[in-house]
């Protein structure tokens, strides 16, 4: 797939582009996944469009103030005025979660249960943070094409982290923390809506452990260490 340029404001025909290119196509995975339970992915690619543009927004002048805007309230193109890759896969988290694209058609049925409880009740939030994942990919790779010396991302293998490690994982899902990490959206959303800039942070987290977890392999290697 070819990359957005990451740390940049996505205008429409680049969020157009993520939107065809992994919004829409993760969307239908997972409705696909789940479709004996009854769920649909509604193509709202206006309402996406606008929460996205509200939480880069907010995200800028939250933390960089307003200083660097034209009198109309536009942006000033040059690097003072971007957000980095954590904060703007932040910002399309947070809009996914919003506008919730898929639904269940099978709500109203009151003799069935319409959601399995482990997976896809927080259907949405699946998606949010799926969706969040993908474009902090493609930061990383950009990242690692500047740096030569840094761990090279091949974004051909979806999703191929690693996770810190939590205490509840089992055989079949060694790894708790991405599923902790989607719950945490989903109650966060019940009191009011996901906090872009802690799951900025939590972005961020994300990627240092990822690559000092990497270089750690990388020296045991180097120096034959076992554990």
């Amino acid at each position: 797939m070819e990359q957005l340029s990451a740390n940049k404001f996505m205008e429409r025909k680049e969020f157009q582009k993520f939107y065809d290119d992994s919004i829409r196509i993760i969307a239908a995975t997972l409705c696909d996944k789940h479709k004996s339970e009854g769920f649909d992915y509604i193509q709202n690619f206006e309402s996406l469009y606008e929460a996205y543009l509200n939480q880069w927004y907010y995200l800028r002048m939250l933390l960089k103030g307003t200083d660097d805007l034209h009198e109309d309230g536009s942006r000033i193109e040059d690097d003072k005025t971007l957000l980095d890759g954590h904060k703007s896969a932040a910002a399309i988290t947070t809009a996914i979660s919003q506008v919730r694209v898929i639904y269940n058609h099978n709500i109203k049925d009151t003799k069935r249960h319409p959601y399995s409880i482990h997976t896809s009740y927080r259907i949405n939030e699946q998606l949010a943070i799926l969706c969040g994942l993908h474009y902090l990919y493609g930061y990383m790779f950009e990242k690692s094409k500047k740096a030569p010396d840094e761990l090279k991302i091949d974004l051909n293998h979806d999703f191929e982290m690693i996770w810190p490690i939590t205490d509840y994982g089992t055989p079949q899902e060694p790894n708790h923390y991405l599923d902790s990490l989607i719950r945490g959206i989903y109650y966060s959303n019940l009191g009011s809506n996901a906090n872009p800039i802690l799951l900025a942070h939590i972005y961020f987290l994300i990627e240092q452990y990822h690559r000092k977890s990497i270089k750690l392999e990388q020296l045991k290697i180097k120096h034959n260490i076992t554990d």
